[in-house]
């Protein structure tokens, strides 16, 4: 039997079934049952499942490696039958936000359909995994493609395909029973582009990885808000003589603190790779240069079917020689030729799997359109977001995504057109500039205002440390004394906080 362990030392032991980072405690459990309205009988599965080791232990066969891996996010080990197929979902299940809790070898269940020749048979049957998600929780079968196919000839009934989407309709009734979801995943479906990227990432989520300072963090961001998109390699290069190491950058990347697309670009093309200080300056950048495809959805770029155009397929980049009347020929990075037949790769570009590169005009704002997009807060991003989508859809002759008001829609678009013959992108002009919203000029008279300083600092700032409230209470007093106005407390409050902490004991 093989085993292939993988180490990771977010915990220091890997043995308990209970217990992870983010796990549901009971009372969090009870209410998400109650949110999903999940039925008695449901709970009870869920809680044996919670409290109990894995139904059964996976074993290794001709063709796989068995995987133990040590899950961060449950605090346990969780078993997979193959480190090429089953072990993506692991990553995937680890670092999917909307997944609290997964289990795997749950309880089994029964299920019942007919074979081909019209007998009813109820075999039990062990989903690999179980996920409770954020909004449903459900059985989750990992198959390969091939084994999908042959499994649909000889079990049509269990097995089938609608739409590219495998199905297993027993599995989905006896879901349907417990209020939970039934998921059939193929081989087909795995993005290995992200799978290379999450293993790579993940030593730089170990617990004794060490904290990025926040000069340095202060720096990269720097970098990244004056040139969004700027290429990975090009921050490596330009950080680097700042005393900036390559396990910073990357750090930040794994913490979410530096965004890269990771499902869509692999970082060991640094030089193809596009950082931006947040997800929502990327998204927004992919809606301000008018790209063909939406954000919201995640739909693959437009391929550009012009001799010399950069597509990538399964991660690895591409150039287009030739398109003939039967075939497209390609040249690979290292030098070797492609050949495909058109119906074939015009079928990959529908499907995704052939997508085109990033375009190159996100670095080139003007200095005044990228400092609009470097102070947005991130509800503006996404509001622009939203309405650069409407304005995009009435553009082209469409209806908006959802209804709006015409008169709102009016006025989302005049500003996206005058932004986009000012700085050559209407994206801009929706961003909401709050800095410029208000009377910023301070009220307070000059004495009250020195008299609150003064109050803070000999006060406040003291090694006595009185409480900011008892000390305002001090200064209101002696304001009264004096005549003149006193600082309201929330005012009082901003100026403590905005005071400089190395001034303060």
């Amino acid at each position: 039997m093989q085993y292939l362990v993988l180490r990771l030392a977010s915990k220091s032991t890997f043995g308990s079934r209970y217990g992870g980072d983010s796990m549901l405690g009971k009372d969090e459990f009870l209410l998400y049952c109650a949110r999903l309205s999940l039925p008695k009988e449901a709970q009870e599965y869920l809680n044996r499942i919670r409290s109990g080791p894995p139904s059964r232990r996976v074993e290794g066969r001709a063709g796989n490696v068995t995987v133990r891996y040590p899950s961060r996010k449950m605090g346990c080990t969780i078993q997979a039958e193959s480190h090429r197929n089953e072990l993506a979902t692991i990553y995937d299940l680890e670092h999917d936000r909307d997944v609290l809790e997964f289990y795997d070898q749950p309880e089994p269940i029964r299920l019942s359909y007919l074979t081909p020749s019209g007998r009813q048979v109820s075999p039990w049957h062990t989903s690999d995994y179980i996920a409770l998600r954020i909004g449903c929780v459900g059985w989750e079968e990992c198959k390969t493609e091939e084994e999908l196919q042959r499994l649909a000839r000889q079990q049509p009934n269990r097995y089938l395909r609608v739409d590219d989407q495998w199905h297993c309709p027993p599995g989905e009734r006896a879901a349907e029973a417990f209020g939970f979801y039934y998921r059939l995943r193929s081989s087909a479906e795995i993005n290995w582009t992200y799978q290379r990227n999450i293993i790579f990432l993940e030593d730089y989520l170990r617990c004794d990885c060490p904290v990025v300072s926040e000069p340095v963090v202060t720096l990269v961001h720097s970098c990244v808000v004056k040139e969004p998109g700027i290429s990975l390699l090009d921050l490596l290069n330009a950080t680097k003589a700042e005393g900036v190491s390559s396990d910073d950058i990357y750090t930040l990347i794994a913490t979410e603190r530096l965004f890269v697309d990771i499902r869509r670009f692999p970082l060991a093309e640094r030089e193809r790779v596009p950082v931006f200080h947040s997800e929502e300056i990327a998204r927004s950048l992919d809606v301000s240069i008018e790209a063909a495809w939406s954000p919201l959805y995640r739909q693959p770029r437009t391929v550009h079917i012009v001799a010399g155009a950069a597509v990538v397929w399964d991660g690895k980049p591409l150039t287009l020689l030739h398109r003939g009347e039967t075939m497209t020929s390609f040249r690979g990075e290292d030098g070797n030729l492609v050949e495909l037949e058109n119906q074939v790769f015009e079928t990959l570009v529908k499907q995704g799997k052939i997508t085109g590169l990033p375009q190159q005009e996100r670095s080139g704002l003007p200095e005044e359109a990228r400092l609009i997009l470097a102070r947005a807060r991130k509800k503006d991003l996404g509001e622009a977001n939203r309405h650069a989508e409407a304005v995009l859809a009435v553009l082209a002759g469409q209806e908006p995504p959802t209804p709006v008001d015409k008169r709102k829609l009016r006025n989302w678009k005049s500003r996206f057109l005058a932004a986009r013959q000012k700085w050559g992108n209407g994206y801009i002009g929706l961003i909401r500039r709050w800095w410029l919203q208000g009377n910023h000029q301070t009220k307070l008279p000059q004495v009250s205002a020195e008299l609150m300083s003064e109050y803070i600092v000999d006060r406040h700032e003291d090694l006595r440390q009185k409480g900011a409230k008892h000390v305002w209470g001090d200064y209101v007093n002696a304001c009264e004394e004096r005549g003149i106005p006193p600082a309201s407390y929330p005012t009082f409050a901003a100026a403590v906080r905005n005071r400089p902490r190395h001034d303060q004991c």
